[in-house]
């Protein structure tokens, strides 16, 4: 169910309001949107385009949902995000181009999560081009927080210790051993 009617609203607090799903392109029609409250909910997932034409909310936080998994374009046509909290919820998978949309994206704290995992392409293929050109900032990372998460040391994650990623968290080799992926080095092809 979309919201009609309502181009002039500026803020929309959801949280805590017992939504446990949100259809795509609910958010089409309030494009003057500027705050986004979404936490405290039982969302599971994340469907594609369920936040398109969120132009103006720079802020998505979901502490205290329970997502599991977000699919491919989720955050399609969102480019003014620039901060997305997803701490403690139940993530185990994010799908290739989940991410993809957040052109303008500087902070994505998925700490606490059950990742073992994540693949190279969450994020828009041009999100280092983007970074560098329309960053108003000194800052051009894009700073990922994936403390408390099992990731796996591995090939698969290497990306996330090159530019334009800042990444904070561990992973664990064969031995158990955790090792911070700011000081991860791997020779992968």
């Amino acid at each position: 169910m979309a919201l009609r009617g309502l181009h002039n609203l500026k803020v929309l607090d959801l949280s805590s309001a017992a939504v446990l799903y949100l259809q795509p392109g609910t958010f089409i029609e309030v494009e003057n949107l500027e705050t986004l409250e979404v936490g405290g909910n039982g969302l599971v997932s994340l469907q594609p385009g369920v936040f398109a034409g969120l132009h103006h909310v720079e802020h998505l936080d979901f502490t205290g949902s329970s997502l599991t998994w977000i699919v491919p374009g989720a955050f399609d046509d969102t480019e003014g995000i620039l901060t997305v909290d997803m701490p403690s919820q139940h993530l185990y998978y994010i799908a290739e181009d989940a991410f993809r949309g957040l052109t303008d994206i500087e902070y994505v704290d998925l700490s606490g999560n059950h990742l073992t995992t994540l693949a190279m392409n969450v994020f828009d293929d041009d999100l280092d081009d983007h970074h560098h050109y329309h960053h108003h900032h000194n800052d051009d990372h894009v700073h990922l927080d994936l403390t408390d998460n099992p990731l796996i040391c591995g090939c698969d994650i290497a990306w996330l210790t090159v530019h334009p990623f800042y990444t904070e968290g561990t992973c664990t080799n064969g031995n158990n051993f955790a090792v911070s992926l700011s000081h991860l080095h791997l020779s992968c092809p």
